[in-house]
């Protein structure tokens, strides 16, 4: 458990703000930063787009030519993994970029995990770029495309990225020759017993007093809950999203704009209200 930080008045605070990140911070959500002790954060796709990675809907998203969207969403379903894994393998090459690097939206919310006792980050991309940029208590709820499982005997193993971008058929097992599969969660398929639990555990069962959700339209009903379940618990809900999402309507406080943007301002805060 992280020794809490010393909390003092900081009037000043909204000009200190101006000067690091260039935004304003409403006086009313720096006041009630003063007595926040635990914060759950929640990202997706939106996210992970300011560091170039492409998105399955929106602006530059896969989507945007509906039959290449099409094809993506049946190679990477579970039952074309069964069937046809060379195919599921193919189109993970072609849409993952493994040489994408974390953002300041991503290093914003490693700095907001350092501020508090209690902290939890639920993440619906499969990049692994929360936890190259220094984050810890990370949920990956559709799992991690920079892994394997070998669906024989269950080896957890890093993917081979020496010939990844010349990857033809599926990779096998070096422990037992099984087919190896990335280590998601892929369409069709449920999402893991143990990633749940941690979620429900962090945002079901109580919530943090701090909720922020960032680069996602919201579009899961866990999600929703997530944050609907806290404004109902009357803890501070924030959404950082460029347009209005179905979380929109339980949050308190809105930042329309990209991740990057927004989330260092209150990283900058929370600092400051733990200095």
């Amino acid at each position: 458990m992280k020794q809490a930080c010393k909390r003092q008045d900081w009037s000043a605070l909204p000009v200190i703000l101006l000067t690091m990140s260039q935004v304003e911070i409403p006086s009313e959500l720096l006041q009630r930063l003063l007595s926040v002790q635990s914060v759950g954060v929640v990202t997706g796709a939106g996210l992970s787009v300011e560091s170039g990675i492409r998105p399955y809907r929106g602006p530059g998203g896969i989507y945007d030519d509906p039959e290449e969207g099409d094809r993506t969403i049946h190679a990477m379903t579970g039952s074309t993994l069964q069937s046809d894994p060379d195919l599921t393998w193919r189109t993970l090459r072609n849409i993952r970029r493994f040489d994408a690097r974390p953002n300041m939206g991503h290093e914003a919310i490693a700095r907001i995990e350092r501020c508090v006792p209690d902290f939890r980050l639920l993440t619906q991309n499969v990049d692994g770029l929360h936890l190259i940029a220094g984050s810890v208590k990370v949920i990956e709820i559709h799992g991690n495309a920079r892994f394997t499982r070998c669906m024989d005997c269950d080896e957890r193993r890093d993917l081979d990225f020496s010939s990844f971008h010349e990857l033809q058929v599926a990779p096998r097992c070096e422990k037992c020759d099984g087919i190896l599969r990335p280590d998601v969660v892929l369409f069709e398929e449920v999402l893991p017993n143990d990633a749940y639990g941690q979620m429900a555990e962090a945002f079901f069962y109580q919530s943090p007093d701090m909720i922020i959700i960032a680069g996602t339209s919201g579009g899961f009903q866990y999600i929703i809950d997530s944050v609907r379940l806290g404004q109902e618990r009357g803890v501070i809900t924030i959404d950082v999203n460029p347009e209005e999402t179905e979380c929109s309507q339980y949050c308190g406080f809105t930042f329309r704009g990209p991740a990057s943007h927004w989330l260092p301002a209150l990283a900058d805060a929370l600092e400051a209200a733990n200095a």
